[in-house]
């Protein structure tokens, strides 16, 4: 049976790196959209918890401060931007993504190193970033797939 501290690992900084290189190199075809959107989530975290400096909760098996939660709020941005991406919007993927950064997010309760409140402002934040990340995504590539302009002798 799957332990609640191997579950909180599938929120690893390491792990969700790795997921996201590989996504954006061998299914996406060298998109590093996800990876970069992870990695900005990862410095988003590290400068939150060290600005807001919340106390982890009292026999935490780990150190540090806990507001937001870092494997919260990067597991939603790593696993929320995929499944978005793959939907082409809400879909399936979105709810399978939805149900495994709720178990992460509840491990870290569980295990007793975030309060109820770190997880949920680091759903939320993440949430945030998916939605920017994937709209400006879209918005890029949207620009990209536009036919170039052409001046009045016909070379671009």
């Amino acid at each position: 049976m799957l332990s609640w501290w191997s579950l909180t690992t599938l929120g690893n900084y390491e792990v969700l790196i790795g997921i996201a290189l590989a996504y954006g190199v061998v299914v996406r075809q060298f998109d590093i959209t996800p990876l970069l959107l992870v990695i900005g989530a990862i410095a988003l975290t590290t400068w939150l918890k060290a600005t807001l400096g919340v106390p982890r909760p009292p026999g935490s098996a780990i150190g540090g401060n806990a507001m937001p939660s870092g494997h919260a709020l990067v597991s939603t941005v790593c696993y929320g931007t995929l499944a978005v991406v793959e939907d082409r919007g809400l879909g399936p993927r979105t709810l399978v993504a939805s149900g495994l950064v709720a178990a992460i997010a509840m491990s870290r309760v569980v295990i007793g190193v975030h309060y109820v409140a770190d997880v949920v402002v680091g759903v939320t934040i993440g949430v945030v970033l998916v939605v920017a990340g994937v709209a400006a995504r879209r918005r890029l590539t949207a620009v990209d797939a536009l036919p170039m302009a052409h001046n009045a002798e016909g070379s671009p």
